[in-house]
């Protein structure tokens, strides 16, 4: 996996400039696959929200945890991760409408 080798390198690095205290923090911890997958569905749901409207990657992401996009996106993951793309792209945008989002 390729997150593993980014953390196998940048573990020593921290715990050299001093981020990482103790020795069980230096320990390599692995991401189990439903957070793999979790992590990979809302990266794909904020680039696609982000093209449908208009804004940068950044900005969407910005938007989405500001108005419980995100916060919605985890908690119904198992349900959200089954339906079509257009569906989750429609009820984060009710979501984040309620909670004060402007688009």
């Amino acid at each position: 996996m390729r997150c593993n080798g980014i953390l196998k390198k940048t573990v020593p690095l921290l715990s050299f400039i001093g981020f990482i205290e103790n020795e069980k923090e230096k320990e390599m911890k692995t991401i189990d696959e439903e957070t793999s997958g979790r992590i990979r569905y809302m990266n794909f749901i904020i680039i696609g929200f982000a093209k449908g409207a208009k804004m940068l990657i950044p900005d969407a992401y910005t938007y989405l945890r500001n108005y419980g996009g995100i916060d919605f996106l985890y908690r119904h993951y198992e349900y959200e991760h089954t339906q079509p793309e257009i569906y989750t792209y429609m009820t984060l945008l009710n979501i984040c409408r309620r909670n004060g989002g402007y688009l």
